[in-house]
């Protein structure tokens, strides 16, 4: 009889990305559905009015994990831009149609954001940005059309797409502060595991605010509650709804992600929110400490 030990197989290891702490707060805050704003989806086929390029506004979770797929498939690229030459693969990866995938490039890059970040000397910026910089690029046959006037816009002053033609390629290039928190200056990052972009997907709206909210800040947390409705953009559902529903929806947003493992523990004690988050899809500083 073999007195050999078993050696035991590891797990393999996750591959990791950065993502932006700044962009994490801004989808925190900037996801979810204003009913009183236009969708692009309900838009006439033609450039949107530009006004509202300086509006903030609300876009998908969607969206915002495509963003977050572009922010690591971007860290992957040669060079300074990121090119995509196969719109039907990034639309696969989200799961809906090329038609979608581009208006969520759109959202990304037609309209400005809140945008936080930390400057050298220690202060804070608050600005309104682009999230992405996204130019659309067509072959000849389109140019051709497009000569005889047989093009039709659908975008903003700031990006835009003509309907109904076949893309040559992508390109895209993040908001310079997302570049430099991405290398550390700012906010900085945060490593995460690559297959939360997909994990995320099957969360509720809220609970993926909640996920990208805590995810921007260390793993062991205390938050008021008037301040996590701030950076959770919930201030004005509050007054709609008030608070016990919206803190019922935390709650519920909460145990959704302890379900998914990415939430260890939470409380709600006198108007001050508790929680830790795992290691199990983000890799803070303080994770790799221990």
């Amino acid at each position: 009889m073999s007195n050999q030990k078993t050696r035991a197989i590891p797990p393999p290891v996750k591959k990791l990305h950065k993502q932006p702490r700044n962009l994490q707060k801004t989808y925190a805050k900037t996801v979810g559905r204003e009913t009183n704003q236009l969708s692009l989806f309900s838009l006439p086929n033609e450039i949107i009015d530009n006004s509202l390029t300086t509006d903030p506004r609300k876009i998908s979770k969607n969206t915002a994990i495509l963003g977050q797929e572009l922010v690591r498939r971007w860290q992957e690229s040669p060079g300074d831009e990121l090119v995509i030459d196969n719109l039907s693969e990034l639309s696969r990866f989200i799961g809906n149609s090329n038609y979608e995938t581009k208006i969520y490039l759109l959202h990304l890059s037609g309209f400005t954001y809140p945008l936080i970040d930390k400057e050298p000397d220690g202060g804070l910026s608050l600005s309104m940005e682009q999230l992405f910089k996204i130019s659309f690029k067509y072959g000849s046959a389109v140019k051709e059309r497009h000569n005889k006037g047989q093009s039709v816009f659908i975008g903003t002053s700031m990006v835009n797409f003509i309907k109904d033609e076949p893309i040559d390629r992508i390109i895209v290039k993040p908001n310079e502060r997302i570049i430099k928190a991405l290398s550390g200056q700012g906010l900085g990052n945060v490593l995460v595991s690559n297959d939360s972009l997909k994990l995320t997907q099957g969360l509720t709206e809220i609970a993926f605010k909640l996920y990208s909210y805590t995810a921007s800040n260390k793993p062991i947390q205390k938050i008021k509650e008037v301040k996590l409705f701030e950076h959770l953009g919930l201030s004005e559902q509050v007054k709609k709804q008030g608070k016990p529903r919206v803190r019922k929806a935390i709650a519920s947003a909460l145990e959704e992600l302890v379900n998914m493992g990415h939430i260890v523990e939470h409380t709600y004690e006198a108007g001050l929110y508790s929680f830790t988050y795992s290691d199990r899809f983000i890799k803070h500083k303080d994770h790799l400490k221990e």
